[in-house]
This record gives C-alpha cells, structure tokens and sequence, in this order.
C-alpha cells in the first residue's frame, strides 16, 4: 500500500495554467482543462491508480469497468476541488454556492465565548471554510488546525494570488 507524503503532485506550472484560465476565462474552462489533466493521472499514476482500484473493486464491490471509469471520475472530482479552493481563495467566491449546515450552533458558541470542534476531511475544506468563516467570526475567534506539508513552491505561488482570510491557523509540523 503506498502511503500519501501530504503533497500534491502538481506543479507551480500546473497552478498557473488553472488560474489563468479561472481570472481570464471562467472556472467552467479551468472544468475542460481538467479533463485533459485528470486523464493524465489516470494513464500515467500507476501507484495512486492501483490503490483506488483496489477501494473501487475490492472494497466497494464495483465491477471492473465501473472500477476503472470510477478511477478516472476520482482524479476529476480531486481535480474540481482543488480548482474550486483556487478559484475560491482568488476571489471568486460569488461564483459559488453553497450550503452552511451548523451556522446556528457556531454562532452560539462563538456568542457564548464557549469552545468547539469542527472536524472535517480533507479535500481543503478547511482551506475553503476560512473565506466563509470570515462572515461568521466578527472577533477572529476561529482558529484552524491543520499540516502544512504542500510544496514551498505551489505555497508561495498561491500566496501571490489570492487573498487572506482573517482565520488564524495552527500548523503542525513533522515534529507535531
């Protein structure tokens, strides 16, 4: 079984191709570029292929064709995340919509100064939640909790073109 580093495998490149079609175009042509790339990951990703493969087949059940099209669909579906918490964090977010479950009972708690924890997966919810958590948290209560293992060079790509939250984050290194 392989096991994730906590790195994406793209590239500054990649990044920049995504977001020029995002500012210049629309989010929906950085969609069809996608189809392209995430059929490159599906021929050429061997490693990360062969392990949803085996989700997609042996744990779920699937037959070996809707095995193999769920491989591609899972690139995709990975692929329309990330170009959404780009698009999001460049200042696109009213392009979005999106449903807010559980804003009443953060706001209670954010009111009655008591704690909580939100638990999430990953997929960059968080990366995404902290440009909604600002219309939540007048007092930046809010602290985020999470790795920061992407690669320095997408890191400081990213920071150039988009804007900051007013979320405060908690980043664990290797050392925790």
């Amino acid at each position: 079984m392989t096991k994730w580093s906590g790195k994406s495998k793209g590239t500054v490149l990649g990044y920049k191709i995504f977001i020029f079609f995002i500012k210049n175009v629309s989010v929906q042509s950085a969609y069809f570029v996608l189809y392209f790339v995430a059929l490159y990951y599906f021929l050429f990703s061997f490693q990360s292929s062969r392990v949803i493969y085996y989700y997609f087949r042996k744990r779920r059940g699937y037959t070996i064709l809707k095995s193999i099209l769920s491989i591609y669909k899972n690139y995709f579906v990975f692929g329309q995340t990330l170009i959404d918490k780009t698009a999001i964090s460049a200042g696109f977010r009213s392009d979005f919509t999106y449903e807010f479950d559980g804003i009443s009972s953060l706001k209670k708690l954010l009111k009655d100064g008591k704690g909580g924890i939100l638990i999430s997966a990953h997929v960059g919810n968080f990366d995404v939640a902290k440009f909604f958590f600002d219309d939540v948290d007048e007092n930046s209560q809010i602290n985020i909790v999470a790795t920061n293992s992407e690669r320095e060079a997408i890191k400081s790509y990213l920071e150039q073109v988009t804007t900051r939250s007013a979320i405060k984050f908690i980043l664990i290194e290797e050392d925790l």
